[in-house]
């Protein structure tokens, strides 16, 4: 049986500079980036210190405008973010300074989840747009687009507010989703895609579509039925393995693990709270603790406990 040592801790009543942070991604060299949404910045950190903080919110170079996805560039090693509210692409270095912008169309309207495919072609992401919710391979310098719908019915078939997508890299070019509040997985490789369930059974949330008209224009409305159930909070890979982050019967953070090969289910790790992001660094795991007023981020190391 695995358990966790906390290893150090950022943030707390000691240290409020944390708002919201959602968003974690591993440098190579260990290195920790956050982002924060609520502060509209991105953190780096290092050994449980800060070395640099970038961002604040705007429309001008270095601003913020809705930023939800943020990976680590393969080249580059620092972070790559997509901002939905200023329609652009941002490269920073592993510094903390701007590299570069670049607009992405409007057809897209939010970008939801993003992840460096592992061999440095390019992006994994998932978004919303006009025709719904899809997900797209961006090349690494973001250009060019190709949107990939993988061979199952009820990913036209469903609405958009069903199919909340979080998405992982796996080796090379290989990549994957995930359903936030659906039950499975997808591995896709050469954008072919294999369709794999979770090991705990959680139906696509039910929901009500209402439309009205209104003279020449037409308002289509959809909502939950009742709150859906998540049954992934977060998703991250190791080699050929998915970590699904997800919870038991006691509301504890439980991390669920497949093989990417095959689709099976390995084992489930216990951690030590509930928590709703993660990344993977060898044998740590980052994690954002939102248990107590000021949110922390976490370094939990592995052990094998002898019981």
């Amino acid at each position: 049986m695995v358990g966790y040592d906390t290893a150090w801790s950022f943030g707390g009543l000691g240290d409020t500079l944390l708002a919201a942070p959602q968003g974690l991604d591993v440098a190579s060299d260990g290195g920790l980036y956050v982002l924060d949404l609520r502060a509209k910045r991105v953190l780096r950190l290092s050994g449980g210190r800060l070395a640099w903080s970038w961002g604040s919110s705007g429309q001008g170079p270095g601003e913020i405008g809705d930023v939800q996805a943020m990976t680590v560039d393969v080249d580059t090693d620092a972070p790559f973010l997509m901002d939905s509210g200023n329609r652009r692409l941002v490269w920073l270095s592993s510094d903390g300074t701007l590299l570069r912008e670049q607009p992405f169309p409007h057809s897209l309207w939010s970008i939801k989840d993003v992840v460096a495919l592992a061999d440095g072609s390019g992006y994994l992401a998932s978004i919303y747009s006009r025709e719904g919710i899809d997900l797209i391979r961006l090349s690494s310098d973001g250009q060019d687009r190709t949107i990939l719908t993988p061979d199952w019915p009820g990913f036209r078939d469903m609405e958009s507010l069903q199919l909340d997508m979080l998405v992982f890299a796996g080796s090379g070019a290989s990549g994957g989703l995930a359903f936030r509040t659906g039950n499975g997985f997808f591995v896709l490789a050469n954008d072919v895609a294999r369709a794999h369930p979770y090991v705990e059974r959680v139906d696509f949330p039910e929901v009500v579509i209402q439309e009205r008209t209104l003279g020449p224009t037409w308002t289509k409305r959809i909502r939950f039925v009742e709150r859906p159930a998540e049954s992934a909070y977060d998703v991250d890979t190791k080699g050929d393995t998915l970590f699904v982050l997800t919870s038991d019967s006691d509301r504890r953070g439980l991390l669920d693990l497949y093989s990417m090969a095959t689709g099976r289910y390995v084992e489930s790790r216990l951690l030590p709270g509930r928590f709703r992001s993660f990344s993977l660094a060898g044998d740590t795991i980052y994690v954002v603790d939102q248990s107590d007023v000021v949110p922390r981020i976490l370094a939990l190391v592995a052990r094998e406990n002898e019981s």
